[in-house]
């Protein structure tokens, strides 16, 4: 396992002792495991980099979820991977009315936030991952008490600043509390600076890390492609639904592949239903939401990695294939831009089923071209754990300077 503190060995007293509290706005439960793990994986890396971690997060449901499976509302205590994570839980009886749910998050989730005190002593500093909700519902409270915080942003919405008067008026109010305000992309980055330039002093980049200790190098030796995965949560924005027409067109122009799709969501049933009319039932085939551990065998048997997205704020699975060494397309829809440069892979115009389509195509023909070492190697370079450390370090000691 990488040492990535023998890299960046400066200063390493100060980071063994200091105590960072995570904040994430959504995050992994029993009802919904798909959602926000790359939060949870996030804080292991830290972990592993020295850091004393604390998780602790309050996770709203919709109704419907109420009669999927039971959960308790008392906050859960437990060690996960070495890191000390509470969680509460509750419904949203307000799904209407926006402010009101708003009020009740805060309450809880201060709530949670006294408890976390009580348990584990104050933090040095606290990150959340996201203003809505969870920066905004402490950013003033954390104020009043002289912690610092960073917030990190991560919905599609702040590409186009997509919210409502009640939301942009919590964003502003968290910005004011807050030390840095952290962009996962340029895109994201450039979105922030126009819509909030008072807060421009306070932005910081900072790309999402891969684990290169657990996505490893793929040993494949074909030289022409047989696989292509596909990694998505199933909703519009993701645009599946133009991925399978692409991919229709060139399985009917005499290629033999065969598409996988790892993810779920609201659209499966809409997308099974495209896949039977088009006939390509053989050849496509859905996964469901994997475990990181079945996600990298995924990867490891994949030959291309196809990103079909109409916006992303970064593109996860983009880097998680470069570890495995895994060449991809992606569009060319925010974060990707940052990430698929010509030793990895190539860029497509987004909601264009000829354009994705070409872009299978020229990755087919130049597939020999394409090394996967260096795939690998390009992506650690700039988004493995070592890079990532000293970045963390650099953020917490400017806001604790």
């Amino acid at each position: 396992m990488t040492d990535v503190w023998k890299l960046y060995p400066e200063n390493l007293p100060d980071f063994y002792t200091l105590k960072l509290f995570i904040i994430p706005s959504w995050y992994p439960t029993e009802l919904h495991p798909e959602s926000g793990t790359f939060f949870k994986e996030r804080a292991q890396m830290l972990k592993e980099c020295g850091l004393n971690v604390v998780v602790g997060t309050h996770i709203v449901h919709s109704v419907k979820d109420v009669f999927r499976a039971p959960f308790s509302s008392n906050i859960q205590e437990k060690i996960e991977e070495g890191i000390p994570t509470y969680i509460s839980q509750s419904v949203n009886i307000f799904p209407k009315l926006e402010k009101m749910a708003f009020q009740r998050y805060t309450l809880i989730t201060l709530k949670l936030f006294q408890h976390l005190i009580q348990k584990e002593g104050r933090p040095d500093a606290v990150w959340f991952q996201s203003t809505l909700w969870a920066g905004a519902a402490l950013g003033e409270y954390l104020n009043s008490q002289q912690i610092p915080f960073m917030v990190s942003e991560h919905l599609k919405e702040f590409l186009n600043n997509d919210f409502s008067e009640i939301q942009i008026g919590l964003i502003k109010t968290t910005y004011t509390n807050a030390s840095k305000i952290i962009a996962t992309s340029n895109d994201l980055y450039n979105s922030l600076n126009n819509n909030y330039p008072e807060f421009s002093s306070k932005l910081a980049l900072l790309p999402n890390p891969v684990d290169e200790d657990i996505f490893t190098l793929a040993t494949r030796s074909e030289n022409t492609p047989k696989n292509i995965l596909c990694i998505a949560h199933f909703r519009e924005e993701k645009r599946i639904d133009i991925l399978l027409e692409a991919f229709h067109q060139i399985i009917n122009e005499g290629h033999s592949l065969a598409l996988y799709l790892a993810g779920k969501g609201s659209l499966r049933k809409q997308l099974e239903k495209m896949v039977y009319s088009k006939g390509i039932s053989k050849s496509v085939k859905f996964l469901g939401h994997l475990p990181q551990a079945e996600l990298v065998k995924e990867l490891h048997k994949a030959d291309i990695l196809v990103l079909p997205s109409q916006v992303e704020t970064f593109g996860m699975a983009l880097i998680e294939a470069g570890a495995c060494g895994v060449p991809v397309v992606a569009t060319d829809c925010g974060g990707p831009e940052d990430i698929v440069t010509s030793e990895v892979g190539f860029l497509a115009k987004p909601e264009s089923v000829s354009a994705l389509k070409e872009g299978i195509q020229k990755m087919i023909q130049n597939y020999h071209q394409f090394d996967r070492e260096e795939i690998r190697n390009t992506t650690i370079k700039r988004f493995g754990k070592g890079q990532f450390a000293q970045s963390i370090k650099e953020l917490l000691q400017s806001i604790l300077g």
